[in-house]
């Protein structure tokens, strides 16, 4: 796979078939459209791009004909890039220090198969890339009343051009996708485990603990300097894990405070609250034996967070037994099945990540972490919330770790320090935003669909994005105004730069 990062000088150390993009863009060349390869503006085909060019020297102006229009988004973005980076960078608590561009390892199919298990948790650290946080921080962590917005209408097709490029998406990777979706499922199986650098992480996965879930939070926790854990000790041993069943966050967060500092469950030194769904993934029993985590399934006993009534019951629960302050950190891994409307994944997503931010911000203290995850952050909707987040915590990043398979669209949202001091009006607007979204998205279909959902199936109601365009459906379509966020030009470049990566 070629990226768009292989024509730029700056980038020419790393291989164009690496499976995992170079480091942070550093130059506005790279959004211009004569170096989007070939064709005229967005991607029409001309036989002057048919030839090799110089992309240091030949830089269009961009905007919708990239030949002459020299005053298009594209120009503007070009010209003001480095003054609004330099301004964002003033406002980080860390500024990005840049690196030199590396290789990254690559795997073959034989080394796959040579590979040997791994038997020791120390061992995971060689395994891992050195990953630098790109963080950012608000100028101020106060919500004004105007960002609070839930906005219905028409469901419609997501426009790339907002919050990333559509020559990215729909050039280059929708391409892929397609390729990809029509491959033999083991021939895909062999080419995603040859694409993964780190797959050796599934034998210690199964080793020490019951999912790979474990490893990413380990992954996430490492890069971080171990704050995650580092939370629950000294009289704050209290957590929740959203969503994550069969527990594998839960399972490492208790491993590392048993094995680091000397914490233990079993002790009733910590204690993790769960709520995910009933089923197959339903929470390790043994797991739950040990007394690592205390199960809540909700008023319904589904344990469908989506579900106000269960989410309000939830944080009744936590707050009942860790104190009305609220406890340190909040995890969240929710996913389920987008058979059939893979394409638009994060749409099918709403509902949980809203779910997962509302209940966060109802039982998480001031000064206490978030991580929760995400895939596509392509739309409205996704990107209000993380607007939300960034407007809330001290510091926010967008990580993508390696102990995930480069080849899906997974990454995390780690948030640090909740600054808002109270949560109380933001917590009321969210309720309605989830209420509505599950309103507008109840279709005639799910009432002979029994309400019972699993982790590996669609659940109940679910129709592909393309169908409810089509037939004129309403949607929430954000939970903010979107004009608020455009004006941030500090989180615009930010989230641009890292879904582009």
């Amino acid at each position: 796979m070629s990226f768009i990062y292989q024509q730029d000088p700056k980038y020419h150390q790393t291989s164009a078939n690496s499976p995992i993009p170079p480091p942070r863009l550093e130059t506005p060349a790279v959004f211009n459209s004569r170096s989007r390869g070939r064709g005229r503006g967005r991607g029409r085909y001309n036989e002057r791009d048919s030839q090799p060019r110089d992309y240091r020297d030949n830089r269009s102006g961009g905007g919708r004909d990239g030949w002459d229009n020299k005053d298009g988004r594209d120009a503007r973005d070009s010209r003001h890039y480095d003054e609004r980076r330099d301004r964002r960078n003033d406002q980080r608590n860390h500024p990005y220090s840049r690196e030199p561009p590396r290789s990254h390892p690559q795997a073959s199919p034989q080394a796959q198969t040579q590979a040997q298990p791994i038997s020791q948790i120390s061992q995971l650290t060689s395994l891992q890339k050195q990953q630098k946080p790109d963080w950012i921080s608000a100028a101020s962590n106060v919500l004004p009343q105007s960002l609070l917005s839930v906005d219905v209408r028409r469901a419609k097709l997501p426009d790339y051009d907002v919050f990333c490029y559509s020559h990215v998406i729909n050039g280059k990777l929708n391409p892929s996708r397609f390729a990809v979706a029509a491959l033999d499922h083991h021939a895909l199986a062999n080419a995603r485990s040859a694409a993964n650098p780190y797959a050796l992480v599934d034998n210690l996965t199964q080793e020490l603990f019951i999912n790979r879930a474990a490893v990413k939070l380990a992954n996430l926790d490492h890069i971080c300097d171990g704050r995650l854990s580092k939370l629950l000790i000294g009289g704050n041993a209290h957590f929740a894990d959203l969503c994550s069943g069969p527990g594998g966050f839960s399972e490492y967060l208790l491993w590392r405070l048993a094995n680091t500092h000397n914490v233990h469950a079993s002790a009733g030194a910590v204690t993790a609250y769960g709520i995910t769904l009933r089923g197959e993934l339903d929470f390790n029993a043994s797991l739950v034996a040990k007394g690592g985590i205390i199960p809540f399934y909700g008023n319904d006993q589904t344990g469908d967070l989506t579900r106000l009534e269960n989410l309000e019951a939830f944080a009744s629960f936590v707050l009942e037994r860790a104190g009305s302050n609220g406890i340190p950190l909040v995890t969240a891994d929710g996913a389920f099945s987008c058979a059939g409307d893979e394409l638009y994944q994060e749409d099918q997503m709403k509902l949980v990540l809203l779910s997962e931010v509302l209940c966060m911000f109802k039982i998480l203290r001031h000064g206490g972490d978030f991580v929760v995850k995400t895939f596509e952050l392509l739309t409205p909707f996704s990107v209000g919330l993380v607007h939300l987040l960034y407007k809330s915590f001290k510091r926010v990043a967008i990580i993508k770790p390696v102990s995930s398979r480069p080849a899906n669209s997974e990454r995390y949202i780690v948030c640090q320090e909740l600054q808002l001091s109270s949560t109380k009006e933001l917590v009321a607007h969210l309720s309605e935003a989830l209420s509505t979204l599950a309103n507008v998205r109840q279709q005639p279909a799910a009432a002979h669909v029994a309400q019972t959902s699993s982790h590996t199936a669609n659940p109940p109601g679910f129709m592909a994005l393309d169908e409810r365009v089509a037939l004129g459906l309403l949607d929430v379509v954000s939970v903010v105004d979107v004009d608020e966020v455009v004006k941030d030009e500090v989180f615009m470049d930010w989230i641009k730069e890292s879904n582009t990566k």
